[in-house]
């Protein structure tokens, strides 16, 4: 809700994945909460924005007046969720009852109900009985917002209040009323919007609080969460349109939970489950390697070398942290499946063993299925082919392979570090080559060997924002190679045809991305596509010494 600005980097300081984070609540315009919103529909994947019509137009006419962008491309970068107010709006097994507040500009807050636990958020307001009354005495206001306003959800379980300078804020005397006329209040009741040490006698939230309502959680939020940890599984994404498939899915899940310190997987462990991280931290281990025994120079009784010298014990070393949604054995599910395939080459996953031991870091949840329940739904399935593609592409040797490409173009690797995605680009990548002469398709990533890059129009093309910008004048680019990303980026952005030719100055070998596939991973990761548009070209590490060896050659 009104997330602050860097709110990416706060969640991870928190041990929460900013991925994990599926939608907003914007309350209001002002920059103190829609700034944070703006930052965060550009970072990692596409987000819900939960507002009114009202809200939500003039949140992105404001920021298109500030970026230079048009107001439905920036629509485009987000889901919008319409909020009406005095509907429930439901969110999985909770349901959000939403209202406007007293406020300089249009701004509402809400109340979110899950069985006998809620939580009310007042956003900015200034809750005064006496201006509230007397507005509707002179007919500023109708009866039904009158009682709206005065009849705020003090008896929820959690309450979120406001309090600042009035008049377009809460005082502190209007909170001590509403503490003396609601029993209990004061511990319930938590101050947010204000200076700190500025509200003595209050509970007052810092930006690294955290307030927990303790619930029982149903079958079918156990069921609802399984299903969105499968669907943001990248290799699932062809089942994603079959929900009796991803059900079934969602059936074979066993739910488990450790506590901190707790043993999850072992080392030498036979690989039969995948294993998905649902929420919390744990470490992959490596077990310490054996120490062969240092012998004494004189031997004992009974021994003809020597007596082993006792050494301490070696602990177990952290290969790397495991966080929500990664997936441990997703490989066995393309061995099964290529056994199956080829009899005769027999079971590949026979005597396989997990190669690292994962140990719980704070409290976990993880689900954990069958390797052959998921073989055999993923091969019921019509679009299975496409399946074992993305687990081929994200095969652990072809997965470092294209790494090693892509950390030769130093700003492509970390805009995808950066938006959490470098995953889901992994999975565009076809691998191809082209003789010396031919034309490669676009978009593509360089290998190896060497390209040029040509513009096949003239004219004022325009920078995406509008800015003048004459192709006639576009140069051609040679020399480009290993781990350049080549691609008119806002030809792709507008779903238009590209006016480049790239063609091969050697023999060359790329990785070819399919245009619609690029195009929808730049809707889902739209700080990607912002941080693309106007590029044709995004040089690797090997360009410009290439292009500086021609110009001197040339000379």
């Amino acid at each position: 809700v009104d997330p602050p600005p860097n709110s990416s980097h706060i969640l991870e300081r928190l041990g929460i994945v900013p991925n994990r984070i599926q939608g907003i609540i914007l309350t209001h315009c002002h920059a103190d909460h829609d700034a944070g919103t703006f930052q965060k529909i550009l970072r990692q994947r596409q987000i819900k924005l939960y507002t009114t019509v009202t809200i939500k137009d003039s949140f992105v006419r404001k920021y298109a007046a500030i970026t230079g962008f048009s107001v439905p491309f920036l629509q485009s970068l987000f889901e919008f969720r319409k909020v009406r107010i005095g509907e429930p709006m439901n969110v999985g097994c909770c349901s959000i009852f939403f209202n406007y507040t007293l406020h300089t500009i249009p701004c509402i807050g809400f109340r979110a109900v899950w069985r006998d636990s809620s939580i009310a958020y007042s956003a900015d307001t200034n809750y005064s009985p006496k201006l509230i009354n007397g507005m509707f005495e002179k007919g500023f206001i109708g009866a039904a917002r009158r009682d709206q306003l005065m009849n705020f959800a003090w008896d929820s379980t959690v309450v979120l209040h406001e309090m600042g300078v009035p008049p377009i804020h809460t005082a502190n005397v209007a909170l001590e009323e509403a503490c003396s006329a609601n029993p209990g209040l004061r511990e319930r009741l938590f101050v947010v919007h204000a200076a700190a040490g500025a509200c003595p006698g209050f509970q007052q939230l810092g930006e690294m609080d955290t307030i927990a309502v303790p619930v029982v959680r149903c079958d079918d939020c156990v069921c609802r969460e399984v299903l969105n940890v499968l669907r943001s599984q990248h290799f699932l994404r062809p089942l994603r349109k079959s929900k009796t498939l991803m059900m079934q899915l969602a059936g074979c899940a066993e739910v488990l939970t450790f506590s901190p310190g707790q043993l999850i997987v072992e080392h030498g462990q036979p690989i039969n489950d995948v294993w998905i991280l649902m929420g919390g931290m744990a470490d992959c281990l490596q077990a310490p390697e054996p120490v062969t025994p240092e012998l004494s120079r004189s031997g004992t009784k009974g021994s003809l070398i020597g007596d082993p010298v006792s050494e301490p014990e070696r602990e177990e070393s952290v290969v790397k942290g495991i966080f929500p949604l990664d997936i441990l054995g997703c490989h066995a599910i393309l061995e099964t499946h290529e056994a199956k395939e080829q009899p005769k080459r027999g079971s590949q996953t026979a005597g396989d063993t997990h190669e690292f031991s994962i140990r719980a870091k704070t409290d976990v949840t993880i689900m954990r299925i069958q390797v052959d329940k998921f073989v055999e739904i993923i091969e019921s399935s019509p679009a299975n082919n496409h399946v074992w593609h993305f687990l081929r592409q994200n095969d652990q040797v072809a997965s470092n392979f294209a790494l090693s490409v892509i950390k030769c173009n130093l700003r492509l690797s970390s805009i995808l570090e950066l938006q959490l995605c470098t995953t889901d680009f992994l999975s565009l990548l076809k691998k191809e080559s082209a003789d010396t002469g031919d034309c490669l398709q676009e978009p593509c990533l360089v290998i190896d060997g060497y390209v040029s890059v040509f513009s096949r129009s003239s004219g004022d093309s325009g920078t995406f924002r509008g800015i003048s910008s004459d192709m006639s004048a576009y140069r051609p680019r040679r020399g480009i190679g290993r781990g350049s990303l080549i691609g008119n980026m806002n030809k792709l952005a507008l779903d238009e045809d590209s006016d480049l030719r790239v063609l091969a100055e050697t023999p060359v070998e790329y990785f070819a991305i399919r245009s619609k596939g690029f195009q929808s991973f730049l809707r889902q990761f739209p700080g990607v596509l912002l941080q693309l548009l106007d590029e044709t070209v995004l040089e690797g590490l090997f360009c410009s010494q290439r292009a500086t060896m021609q110009g001197l050659g040339s000379h």
